[in-house]
């Protein structure tokens, strides 16, 4: 009880922060979300102001005063649409995930909540929007959407030498001739950014660790490099997978976009396998960041792999068993 206990009382660097330290933590938020490159990282400030004060009290306002000045910056800024976007989007993950964790909750469950929070949110926003404008929400947005990717491609094709593009002038006219077919794979990319948006800002929060705050919420400092995704999640994964190889419409292209976030989630499964091998090597600072840094620019399908077939071959427990074996024969 008496560690609890001293959580909730201010520490002495607490006591001499000033307000304006935490109003520009404020602001970084919507710093984040409008400058687009940053957006992924636009929950963490209200992630460590509820997180990073040591009295709960004092750390709940300023977490919630940041969402509500966020939103009402957006808004000033940008518009309405942006302020709701940044509420979805920033706020709305952000104190999910905070909340989630302080009920003791694991770091999955906190990303799935605030996963979930975002999906059901952006449905009711769609449903609100189809109801005041007299439309049908579904075919609006595919025609939408279609006209988006239609208007991006013929731009990107215009101004090929300004836009460095992975896509080849054939791949760009094929999807300006027929946006249906990337039309079609935005739910999946939209769950997946999303998942990417929960999760990226928990990890860098866990790795932080401000004030110590995995040892009050119950995370044991190895955590990260010890996760591993359900094991009920391979028989999805088959599922889609099998959908894929032998097409049947329309159940294809559900399993097609349901992959993608199972995937995301392999991903960072398999990054938790090279956090676990990099530790064992004791490599730290730079060469740990270039290796991260390569790893997801240049090995994604790799690690994906890896992450995928764990289940079955358990890399990070063969590791230690050699490891232990070889000491034992010394």
């Amino acid at each position: 009880m008496q560690e609890l206990q001293d959580y909730d009382q201010p520490t002495d660097a607490e006591k001499q922060s000033s307000w304006a330290f935490y109003l520009s933590l404020s602001l970084l938020g919507p710093f984040f979300f409008l400058s687009l490159i940053f957006s992924l990282l636009s929950p963490l400030p209200i992630l460590y102001l509820h997180q990073g004060i040591t009295n709960r009290t004092i750390a709940r306002r300023w977490a919630y005063s940041a969402a509500i000045i966020g939103i009402i910056l957006c808004g000033i800024i940008k518009g309405i649409l942006i302020a709701i976007g940044f509420g979805i989007f920033g706020a709305l993950p952000a104190l999910v995930i905070a909340e989630t964790l302080e009920r003791k909750k694991s770091p999955q469950s906190a990303i799935i909540s605030a996963w979930g929070g975002i999906l059901a949110s952006l449905i009711i926003s769609g449903i609100v929007y189809s109801q005041w404008k007299q439309i049908e929400l579904v075919p609006y947005l595919k025609t939408t959407l279609t006209q988006s990717v239609q208007e991006m491609s013929k731009k990107v094709i215009e101004n090929e030498k300004k836009f460095a593009s992975g896509l080849s002038e054939e791949d760009l006219k094929k999807i300006s001739e027929t946006p249906e077919v990337l039309v079609e794979e935005i739910p999946g990319i939209a769950m997946s950014v999303i998942l990417l948006l929960c999760t990226f800002p928990t990890l860098l929060l866990l790795r932080w660790n401000p004030k110590g705050m995995g040892r009050r919420l119950g995370i044991s400092r190895d955590a990260l490099r010890k996760w591993k995704a359900p094991e009920w999640l391979v028989w999805p994964a088959l599922l889609c997978g099998g959908f894929l190889g032998f097409e049947y419409e329309p159940y294809s292209s559900v399993a097609n976009n349901a992959l993608k976030p199972i995937l995301v989630i392999y991903f960072f499964q398999g990054m938790s396998i090279l956090a676990y091998f990099l530790d064992s090597l004791r490599l730290r600072g730079p060469i740990r960041v270039i290796l991260y840094s390569f790893g997801v620019l240049f090995l994604t399908p790799m690690i994906m792999s890896f992450g995928f077939f764990d289940l079955w071959f358990n890399f990070r427990d063969r590791s230690k068993n050699r490891k232990e074996g070889g000491e034992k024969n010394l």
